[in-house]
């Protein structure tokens, strides 16, 4: 009942006692004239008349306040219903999720966001502790209230999510405790495309800085690759003299591939967008990273008639540094699948593989350059992966764990 309507039920109450009162009172009245004289003048009342009409007055003023009680009720009722129906469609409408404890730390309500976004059913919850939502929720709601704070998840399902995410007191009226909320909004996707345009941003200025380092360290390596090629022809050079030269010729051709890469990847590039064959095109780039010859299984799902709008050469370097980083991971042997599919004006092709996955400590780093985690690696080629697709409009994501590791492209599919 509405606290408003407490005061008019005990003023009715108090003239429904007073109405009862002045009925005995007349009662009394009537048995003290019985006794007594009889009436001295006009028409003589009968007594039990008089008592019947009086009670049959009372009763039917009692009746009608009980039905103006019982209408008073009735639609006490119908508003709470309303109001608690009212406050339930908003909880469940909120679009970020909501999940409500009580004083005891155990769940009263999860509304269809939160189940949404966790991945997790309200009937499940309900009655339970914060322990059910992890052990990483369960400390911050042993904690005091958070205003603001964003925080990483990982569901029952394994998905990793970004998390922002409040925690508040949740109590009535008069300030008295009733238990906490925790809402949440799933940030996972808008944190992603937050890293692509630092990343972006990082590896444009990174480019720019670095191509005249580069220059400028290529020009004294022409010399000394012109001079040692002029020791290793000199004749009357004894053989391990000359073996010498030979291994400074080719340390000086590993540098000189690692600062092509590099200026490769430096330098600005306008990509010559046409229509491509993205079948043809993966199985050029197969041929050209030295998987062939390598133990491992390979297996193309690629349509043939899966198109992109790309510059093809570009595009082929990309696949082909992928692949050839597949290959490189499963040295023992392993699997490679390479699979594409199109929805709408996109072409998604995932490049997998079966080695030991990429380490943790690395694999948010990936894609800047010179990171690796091979022992002869450049740490460019996934550098110049993400560029190409960058220069493409599409984007390039990563899920690697010990089964394997898979790389995730999405370009424009041509029209």
């Amino acid at each position: 009942m509405p606290s408003g309507m407490f005061p008019f039920f005990l003023i009715l109450l108090a003239l429904t006692l007073v109405l009862v009162v002045l009925g005995l009172r007349s009662l009394l009245l009537i048995r003290k004239r019985m006794s007594g004289a009889e009436l001295s003048e006009g028409p003589r009342q009968q007594p039990m008349e008089f008592v019947v009409g009086t009670f049959q007055e009372l009763v039917a003023k009692l009746k009608e306040k009980e039905r103006e009680l019982e209408e008073l009720r009735s639609r006490a009722e119908r508003r709470a219903d309303h109001y608690e129906s009212y406050s339930e469609n908003i909880f469940e409408s909120v679009p970020s999720g909501l999940i409500t404890f009580d004083v005891d730390g155990k769940i009263v309500m999860v509304n269809r966001a939160a189940e949404t976004v966790l991945g997790l059913k309200a009937d499940e919850l309900s009655g339970q502790t914060a322990s059910a939502l992890g052990s990483a929720m369960e400390h911050m709601l042993g904690e005091p209230p958070i205003g603001r704070q964003e925080a990483g998840y990982t569901t029952r399902d394994g998905r990793r999510l970004w998390l922002g995410l409040f925690i508040s007191d949740l109590t009535d009226r008069g300030g008295a405790n009733l238990g906490r909320i925790l809402g949440f909004t799933d940030l996972t996707e808008v944190r992603r495309l937050k890293e692509k345009v630092e990343l972006r941003e990082r590896l444009t200025h990174l480019g720019e800085v670095s191509a005249g380092i580069a220059h400028e360290i290529r020009n004294p390596m022409a010399v000394i690759a012109g001079y040692s090629q002029m020791l290793d022809g000199r004749p009357g050079l004894d053989d391990e003299a000359r073996q010498m030269v030979r291994h400074i010729r080719k340390e000086i051709e590993g540098i000189n591939r690692v600062i092509t890469e590099f200026l490769l990847f430096a330098r600005p590039t306008e990509p010559n967008l046409e229509r491509v064959n993205l079948s043809e095109l993966m199985t050029e780039a197969l041929d050209g990273s030295g998987c062939a010859g390598a133990v491992i299984k390979i297996h193309l799902d690629i349509p043939a008639e899966t198109w992109v709008r790309g510059d093809e050469i570009l595009l082929r370097q990309c696949y082909q540094n992928l692949l050839k980083n597949a290959c490189e991971s499963m040295t023992g042997g392993g699997r490679l699948t390479v699979r594409a599919s199109s929805e709408g004006p996109r072409v998604w092709v995932e490049v997998s593989d079966t080695g030991p996955g990429i380490p943790e400590e690395v694999r948010d780093r990936i894609f800047l350059p010179f990171v690796t985690s091979k022992d002869e690696g450049t740490g460019l080629g996934l550098a110049i992966v993400h560029k190409i697709v960058v220069l493409h409009e599409g984007s390039v994501e990563v899920d690697s764990g010990s089964a394997g590791t898979t790389f995730r492209v999405v370009l424009p599919a041509a029209p």
